[in-house]
């Protein structure tokens, strides 16, 4: 049988016969993954079409500190939130990205301003206030006539709350 090692290297030079072991090696495991994250066998489907791409265009990066499996999980994970967050993107629901400078956290500013719906407006706009406009705690509590500890206060409040939040819808 052959190994993940030969297998990667096989695939970073370009070798059909790589990315074939590659794909009857994991597609089932990683199929059953996709089905947990889709609503149905097609988009998992598409989601397995789209996550090999990556994996093939990206198999170089793959840097050997953890397993190739959960590698290749986390690029499916990500592919699935962007194809999540295109479609958001098409109906409108959320602000677009390029409007805002995510200086702070890396995660898609869509799953941000979604997880933000279930917060009160204060939280909600010292939040995007501090890390989206870049203003201080200051500036913050100029523009809303609060404390600037009344800031600071909602806006530890609120990074907790969405880091419980995150975690428990994404599993991380």
């Amino acid at each position: 049988m052959i190994t993940d090692e030969e297998i990667i290297l096989g695939c970073i030079n370009k070798s059909t016969a790589a990315r074939q072991s590659l794909y009857i090696k994991y597609s089932e495991r990683l199929k059953e993954y996709c089905k947990n994250l889709c609503k149905n066998d097609a988009a998992a489907d598409d989601l397995l079409h789209d996550s090999f791409i990556h994996i093939y265009e990206n198999i170089d990066s793959f840097s050997h500190r953890g397993a190739f499996l959960g590698w290749m999980i986390r690029i499916i994970r990500y592919t699935y939130l962007s194809d999540e967050k295109i479609k958001h993107r098409k109906r409108n629901i959320f602000i677009e990205e390029d409007e805002y400078k995510n200086s702070y956290l890396d995660i898609p500013v869509w799953i941000i301003l979604e997880t933000l719906e279930g917060f009160s407006n204060e939280q909600k706009n010292v939040f995007i206030l501090f890390y989206f406009k870049n203003l201080t705690h200051k500036q913050i509590a100029t523009r809303l006539q609060i404390k600037e500890e009344t800031s600071k206060s909602h806006l530890f409040r609120t990074k907790e709350k969405m880091k419980k939040t995150l975690i428990k819808k994404f599993d991380l």
